[in-house]
């Protein structure tokens, strides 16, 4: 009798084992891959070989895997097995190997951009990629990001630039145009702590020079004729990305807070610049998108005409102009609503509704001055969105924006990608 209750505790014993172990991932793969390493996709995802098998957590996996946009599709499948199930994420790749052809204009200004790029260099998530760039002079760089080094939480990148545009600087009621070029040499460090929650630290060295321009200026302009500066740059950020894609949708915030720091040699000049940018998403019902993005920041107060922060069609207020105005402190609220007009298989189209307000400190002035009309903009408008499913990141982007304080202060703003 003690003989038969064994062996039915040791057939209960075997049932059990046999249900846990039907339960239990027994294998895991990337299908459709043809250009991303499989090893590089398993540090985004939670499942693991000998785990019990959890759909909802590989559904959370398969939103990782639309975060990272080198993807049009995924999906998955199961095959259970008497070891175990084998889990299949079926996947699509976009093509991430892009020329860079970029452009925008505003009344009055026209810009484009040549190069080419690849955001998935390797098939691991590295970033390599150079261009040419005409905004009234003409400027060149090139660039490396290595966001995990051999899968590891350190990563780097490297800049090499030649930016050369025209500026105008402000000198009280005058305003000098000037011939501006930067050539900077910059190495970024990088620790990811989780993924989405990164510190970036660098450094740079920075040659700028600065030349009246011929034939903008009126005669006796004020401000020297020529100025050239030495400067090492070094800056620190924090960013938190929790922004969920899917297609041309998103949900969810992110955040950037940077802390810039620059010593000019030769003249004991330090400067220093903080600012933060918050940005908001929310998906309403199946084809609106609410955005918002909010900037503030604040610098070293001096009565300067290098202030770092302007006022820019292209940067915050759209339809305001081409860096109509600089300050030495910033606040910026971007608000759009994005609709989906037509959606199909290749891609969508979304109409836009939009309003920009923003405030600067002049160079030198108090902040309540940030406050009064004449250191604000308020420009509300309409725009078009063009988004190309099988690209890496593509949306042809078109504003009108229009000055709800004054109806003839108008402009037009378009280019590539999201406004933000």
């Amino acid at each position: 009798m003690l003989s038969i209750r064994y062996v039915l505790a040791l057939l209960v014993c075997c049932y059990c084992f046999q249900i846990n172990a039907q339960d239990v991932i027994k294998e895991i793969h990337f299908v459709g891959l043809k250009k991303t390493k499989p090893y590089y996709l398993e540090r985004f995802i939670e499942i693991e070989v000998g785990s019990i098998f959890d759909s909802i957590l590989v559904l959370e996996d398969i939103q990782s895997l639309r975060n990272l946009r080198f993807f049009d599709d995924v999906s998955y499948s199961t095959k259970d097995t008497a070891e175990g199930i084998i889990v299949n994420f079926h996947i699509k790749e976009v093509l991430t190997l892009l020329p860079i052809v970029n452009f925008g204009g505003i009344k009055g200004n026209f810009w484009f951009q040549l190069g080419a790029v690849d955001f998935n260099f390797q098939g691991q998530g590295n970033t390599v990629g150079g261009f040419y760039r005409y905004y009234e002079r003409h400027s060149y760089q090139v660039f490396l990001k290595v966001p995990n080094i051999l899968g590891s939480h350190w990563g780097y990148s490297l800049n090499l630039a030649k930016l050369s545009t025209i500026e105008p600087l402000y000198f009280q009621d005058s305003i000098t145009y000037y011939d501006y070029d930067n050539l900077i040499a910059e190495l970024m460090g990088r620790y990811e702590f989780v993924y989405g929650n990164y510190l970036e630290y660098a450094g740079a060295y920075l040659y700028e020079q600065y030349k009246k321009s011929i034939g903008r200026n009126e005669l006796n302009t004020p401000g020297p004729d020529q100025a050239e500066k030495n400067k090492f740059l070094f800056k620190t950020s924090h960013t938190i990305d929790q922004l969920k894609y899917f297609f041309h949708f998103l949900s969810g915030y992110s955040n950037r807070l940077l802390l810039e720091a620059i010593m000019t040699r030769g003249d004991g000049d330090f400067f220093l610049k903080l600012s933060d940018e918050l940005k908001l998403f929310l998906k309403l019902k199946s084809k609106g998108n609410l955005a918002l993005r909010l900037r503030l920041g604040s610098s070293t107060n001096n009565e300067s005409p290098f202030a770092p922060f302007i006022l820019d069609s292209y940067v915050n207020i759209r339809g305001s102009g081409n860096k109509v105005t600089r300050g030495t402190a910033e606040l910026a609220l971007n608000t759009e609503y994005r609709h989906t007009l037509l959606g199909k298989r290749w891609g969508a189209i979304q109409g836009v509704i939009f309003t920009d307000i923003g405030s600067w400190r002049p160079a030198g002035g108090q902040i309540e001055e940030m406050f009064t009309d004449e250191n604000s903009k308020l420009f509300s408008g309409l725009g078009l969105r063009l988004y190309l499913r099988p690209f890496y990141n593509l949306t042809l982007r078109f504003d009108y924006g229009i000055n709800i304080k004054d109806f003839n202060e108008t402009g037009v703003v378009f280019g590539l990608g999201q406004y933000f």
